[in-house]
């Protein structure tokens, strides 16, 4: 009975994961075929671009010296504490 048990089990648990592998598998072909014939549509000159690869941007700087801070008493600290 614990073998049936098991073996069901492993049925209706590994069986929808397969269903979905393949459901996954036939719409992702499905979308490259569907990509694959459709033309690109052309972009006016003026056109805002919104996607893609552009051109890395390089900055640059100039180095500077870093300012430096001297650390002086307050003025209102009290001593006579």
């Amino acid at each position: 009975m614990r073998i049936i048990a098991l073996s069901l089990a492993t049925v209706f648990s590994v069986g929808p994961v397969l269903l979905a592998g393949s459901a996954i598998a036939a719409d992702k072909a499905a979308t490259e075929r569907r990509v694959a014939t459709e033309a690109a549509p052309a972009m006016a000159p003026d056109q805002l671009f919104y996607g893609g690869v552009l051109a890395p941007i390089t900055v640059e700087a100039r180095t500077v010296r870093p300012v430096q801070i001297r650390a002086t008493a307050p003025a209102c600290v009290d001593k006579a504490v």
